[in-house]
């Protein structure tokens, strides 16, 4: 008997219809207004938890024996090593067991069959957690076109195409942000720190380079990710004008256009182009960690 087959035929069956059923999950609380924290940890507790409770194999002792020996197959078998493991030592250990241990009419196939269902949810429940940041982004667009829980190859999952396309209409290049409709502001002394240095319109003289542009997402993505504060926005913008590796990062852009691209994107009104009072004591030290960290990504 082809165990193989018929276990890899339950195994995608079921794996596609968790992944729509997910799916279709996320666009429901999406049109309830809830959070995708909210949403994805539901997904999550529901199957670690009361999915697990359903089925056989965790209640049944004998059961879930027999299946703990599926997990040791790549170390007995160097090939086709589902279909000799459910051929030889699962077989043998099924066999062992009583009829009256066992659910009512429960067969060899319906044992595989139950296998195939845990490990497609357990599959889906580790991508589901480890790509969590392409999740979050399709929830927050709205794109659940996109919507998928799949491995592509080796590929980090920052070079996943869809996180690419995704990560980039949230985290747009400042210099590619079109502001549409900018009307000429007259800021008057109230509104500058004439002793700030970051007030000079133009950084460098030269154009922003692709480092700096990146250095700049990455920063807005992993500085202080829970506040959304003018304060934030200022410090990364006089870290990377001041602060950051000049001979790495050239990040040229006008403070109106990025007090515009501030305001469009995270709907926040900079006002004062003033670093906070602790930069120099605390939030250089944790900008600079986070470049650090920045380059050995990219390295």
């Amino acid at each position: 008997m082809n165990y193989e087959s018929i276990y890899e035929g339950y195994y995608f069956k079921y794996y596609s219809k968790v992944e729509f059923l997910i799916k279709n999950f996320l666009v429901k609380r999406h049109s309830q207004k809830k959070t995708f924290g909210n949403s994805y940890n539901e997904v999550v507790h529901y199957l670690s938890n009361d999915f697990v409770k359903k089925h056989n194999l965790y209640a049944n002792e004998n059961l879930e024996c027999a299946y703990r020996i599926f997990g040791k197959r790549g170390s007995i078998y160097f090939i086709d090593e589902v279909q000799e493991i459910y051929k030889n030592e699962i077989k043998i250990e099924f066999d062992k067991i009583n009829t009256a241990d066992l659910p009512a009419n429960y067969t060899y196939h319906q044992f595989i069959k139950e296998v195939a269902l845990i490990e497609a949810v357990r599959q889906i429940l580790r991508l589901f957690s480890n790509h969590e940041r392409l999740h979050a982004m399709v929830y927050e667009l709205n794109e659940f076109d996109k919507f998928e829980i799949k491995v592509y190859g080796n590929l980090a999952l920052e070079d996943y195409p869809n996180f690419k396309i995704l990560h980039a209409k949230l985290y747009p290049k400042p210099l590619e942000i079109i502001v549409k409709n900018v009307q000429l502001e007259v800021f008057d002394s109230e509104e500058i720190d004439l002793n700030d240095s970051t007030t000079t319109y133009d950084y460098l003289g030269q154009s922003s380079n692709e480092k700096a542009n990146e250095l700049f997402d990455f920063l807005i993505q992993y500085y202080r990710p829970d506040e959304k504060t003018s304060v934030k926005f200022v410090n990364i913008l006089h870290y990377l004008k001041n602060d950051a590796n000049k001979e790495l990062y050239i990040f040229n852009i006008k403070q109106l256009d990025f007090k515009e691209i501030i305001k469009t994107k995270f709907k926040i009104e900079i006002k004062k182009f003033a670093k906070s009072e602790r930069y120099h004591d605390d939030e250089k030290s944790i900008l600079n960690t986070l470049e650090s960290s920045f380059r050995n990504k990219k390295s």
